[in-house]
Formats: structure tokens, C-alpha cells, sequence
């Protein structure tokens, strides 16, 4: 039986709580299901002059401590074309937006 719902990894709140205080909002979407990612998470970007700010959306797919993608994770991460990425933790997500 095909689960139609997404549930939240068991670290998701943490995570998110770490990026509220790194000043990166997110917001769960892992009801979503589908495969599509768990957390979407609202990042700053800047030009290369680093003069104008705006902001983007990264899909977040996270994985408690061990786990990896299925394969229709993998299917649909191949698929997307935005931003997205896996994350074991808070720490993976701010290096990968260059915060630490």
C-alpha cells in the first residue's frame, strides 16, 4: 500500500527550532507526502556584489542520524529542478547556505 502522507523525521523539530535560531523561518511540509522533502526553509541570497538581498526557498529533505533516501526520494530529488538538498541536521543546512 502506497502511503500517501509524509511524517516527520523524529529530529525535525529540533532542526527547525536550531534554524529559527540561526534567523532562518521554516515550515514543515512533510504532510505533503508524495516524497516530496519534509521542510521548506527561507534563505538569504545575495548578487555577487553582495549588495541586494532577496530571499529563497530551499526544499529540505531530512533524514534522522543513519537514514537515506528511498528511492522515490531519489526519483523526485532527480526530478526537481529548485533548490534542495538532505540534511541530517541544522548544522548541514547552514553550511549549505553558508552560515557556518
Amino acid at each position: 500500500m502506497h502511503r500517501y502522507h509524509g511524517k516527520p523525521d523524529s529530529n525535525q523539530h529540533d532542526v527547525m527550532q536550531d534554524l529559527e535560531h540561526a534567523g532562518l523561518p521554516s515550515f514543515s511540509i512533510a504532510d505533503v507526502g508524495h516524497n516530496v522533502p519534509d521542510i521548506i526553509v527561507a534563505c538569504p541570497v545575495t548578487d555577487k556584489m553582495r549588495e541586494a538581498w532577496c530571499w529563497a526557498n530551499l526544499l529540505v529533505e531530512l533524514k534522522s542520524p543513519g537514514g537515506q533516501l528511498t528511492e522515490g526520494q531519489r526519483i523526485w530529488h532527480e526530478w526537481w529542478l529548485g533548490p534542495k538538498m538532505t540534511a541530517w541536521s541544522a548544522e548541514d543546512i547552514l553550511r549549505y547556505v553558508g552560515r557556518i
